[in-house]
């Protein structure tokens, strides 16, 4: 339980630091992903910055800080202790293994946090009012299911870590990785290829959790697209990819950056509090 402990706490203080320089991307990413129409990452920095400062630029940061610090400790923490139920009944874990243990973690990190990261994504698009409000405005005005908006296209992205972790193996088979370097460009390389795949749906999950007056289902839109004609069609999977170049490199850095930080976290936490230096694998 101390080891587990220790992974949860260390995912939490790594993505807490990565939050810190990478939220901008973060909070620009859902405020484009919310439009419509296709924009450009640099040219709505520019109107954010122009219109509101760095205010707009970090709006939804004290929200987006604690519930990324949450769901890092949170998964890490099951990460940890199901890898450890699994290799008291064998030896080695298989891949297969991994990517379970990867799915239900994620899966868990989600059921508990949805509400948090909905409360976070109406922060960033109307950044007048507080946490507190946006809390209340949801509750009173749309009652506690509101809350878990989008839910169940976050379970779909719970594919998104059992991608990157396929690739990443595929990866550390064909450079035999020993060192920081060759581990940081795999999982770069690997969460990038998984983001390509899993981004229309978190942008779908995006408008659904910022819809407050139409109860639309929650594959509504992929429904609207597939019945468009081909012309509008490519159009509207084009739009559903807004703000995707942000999203790769907020999301590569932070893996690579919480990667390297929980490692060596890790190692420190275990060194104090275990008497017994972990080794971390990075995935």
């Amino acid at each position: 339980m101390e080891e587990n402990l220790v992974h949860g706490i260390s995912g939490a203080l790594s993505s807490t630091v990565a939050t810190v320089f990478l939220h901008p991307f973060e909070s620009l990413r859902t405020k484009m992903q919310a439009e419509v129409s296709s924009v450009y990452f640099l040219d709505y920095l520019k109107k954010v910055y122009k219109q509101d400062g760095l205010k707009g630029v970090y709006s939804g940061f004290s929200s987006n800080i604690i519930s990324i610090a949450i769901s890092y400790a949170m998964y890490f923490f099951s990460y940890k202790y199901l890898k450890t139920m699994i290799l008291r009944k064998k030896i080695n874990l298989s891949i297969i293994d991994e990517m379970y243990t990867s799915f239900i973690s994620s899966v868990i990190v989600i059921v508990f946090n949805t509400p948090l990261w909905t409360i976070n994504s109406r922060l960033m698009k109307d950044k007048s009012k507080s946490l507190r409000e946006i809390f209340y405005q949801i509750l009173y005005n749309e009652g506690p299911g509101a809350f878990f908006k989008g839910m169940s296209l976050s379970v779909l992205l719970a594919i998104n870590p059992v991608i990157q972790y396929t690739f990443y193996e595929f990866l550390k088979k064909k450079l035999h990785a020993k060192n920081l370097i060759q581990y940081f460009f795999m999982g770069a390389v690997s969460k990038f290829i998984a983001t390509v795949f899993t981004y229309p749906i978190l942008t779908l999950r995006t408008r659904h959790q910022l819809n407050e007056n139409e109860n639309k289902s929650l594959v509504y839109e992929m429904i609207q697209i597939l019945r468009c004609d081909f012309a509008t069609n490519v159009q509207s999977l084009t739009n559903l990819y807004n703000g995707f170049f942000t999203k790769a490199i907020q999301t590569v850095l932070n893996s690579a950056i919480i990667l390297t930080l929980h490692e060596k976290i890790t190692k420190a936490l275990s060194d104090m509090l275990l008497k017994s230096p972990q080794v971390v694998a990075a995935n």
